[in-house]
């Protein structure tokens, strides 16, 4: 059981790695202006993830730095043990965290897609699929963290928060996240 929930965790890092990825990437290839200031910080999003995937699958570097040490030491030592039998089962089998990552990373471009065909049907105007990456970055995160179900009201507040200092038409970002999240 242990195992099954530990794998669901790894998929959902392997997403939020993906998406990180891709919106990484996407930032340095956008020629938008507009989605510029969130370039810097979906970069270290993604360099917050390449470091925790180094540091959950490497067991040398986790004894070097002593976090091994204060992991034996912590309460509850019973999960975070049987958080390094998980951790095992993936490091002896690299090929199959590259292909969930790989899958991570194709997923989270099939939904920039749908956000920008979207986008494009609500008439938000001077966008390219580059910052669309960038955007449904920054929109996926928020709404992940939203503590409501579903993500409505906490998350569309955030988003206007986030957007509207970038010059963007909020009105419709807010519109966009959430006929998006509606069809899906």
């Amino acid at each position: 059981r242990s195992r099954a929930i530990f794998s669901m965790g790894v998929d959902r890092f392997c997403g939020v790695a993906g998406l990180a990825s891709v919106g990484t990437v996407a930032s340095f290839l956008s020629e938008g202006e507009g989605l510029r200031p969130l370039r810097g910080k979906v970069a270290v999003l993604c360099g917050v993830s390449l470091v925790a995937a180094l540091f959950l699958l490497s067991e040398r570097l986790r004894r070097a730095t002593g976090v091994a040490w204060l992991m034996r030491r912590l309460p509850g030592r019973g999960i975070l043990e049987e958080i390094e039998t998980g951790l095992r089962l993936y490091r002896d089998r690299p090929g199959a965290l590259l292909r969930a990552l790989g899958a991570g990373i194709t997923a989270q471009s099939l939904f920039v897609g749908v956000y920008c065909l979207f986008g494009r049907a609500l008439g938000i105007a001077g966008l390219g699929f580059a910052d669309y990456c960038v955007l449904v970055t920054v929109l996926s995160l928020v709404k992940g963290v939203s503590p409501t179900p579903g993500s409505l009201g906490v998350a569309e507040a955030l988003i206007a928060v986030v957007v509207g200092p970038l010059g963007l038409d909020t009105t419709r970002i807010v519109l966009l996240s959430l006929v998006v999240w509606r069809s899906l």
